[in-house]
């Protein structure tokens, strides 16, 4: 194979480095639209009352990316709403451990842990919550955290 003068200079000037870079940003943009597109046909889903489809997408969405913390959070989320609150405490765990500033995951976690068993990590993770979140649904969150104590008889 011979090279024209231009493109040996060009990679000679890193074109290639440079090309593998631009391909690389696009695939990972590619990526990022899909799980975006997972992400909001799974909250369509959900919101017409299709808890099936929304889980499906979701996993989708993790298939895609199994570190992305919003859809770690809104699996976990679905799963609560199915009633699997044990697999839902675990990727909401997961959620916290990618994204630890998510007080959603948090706020999640609290309402799906067992009572009285698991009092301690509720409660904790209702004090995160309230902490990343101070000032927007901070009546919800005490409303919640009350809750919690009373459940447990430490009100």
């Amino acid at each position: 194979m011979v090279l024209c003068p231009a493109c040996i200079s060009w990679r000679n000037a890193g074109g290639f480095s440079l090309l593998r870079h631009l391909i690389g940003t696009l695939l990972r943009f590619r990526r990022e639209n899909r799980i975006r597109r997972c992400v909001q046909s799974g909250l369509e889903a959900q919101s017409r009352g299709d808890l099936a489809g929304a889980l499906k997408c979701f996993r989708n969405a993790l298939a895609l990316d199994p570190q992305c913390g919003d859809a770690l959070c809104l699996t976990g989320n679905a799963l609560k709403l199915a009633g699997d609150t044990s697999q839902a405490a675990d990727l909401l765990r997961a959620a916290i451990r990618v994204a630890p500033e998510s007080a959603d995951a948090y706020l999640l976690l609290a309402s799906v842990l067992p009572l009285p068993e698991c009092l301690n990590e509720s409660v904790d993770a209702m004090r995160k919550a309230l902490s990343l979140r101070p000032d927007t649904g901070a009546l919800r969150l005490n409303y919640q955290l009350a809750q919690i104590l009373r459940d447990a008889g430490d009100y």
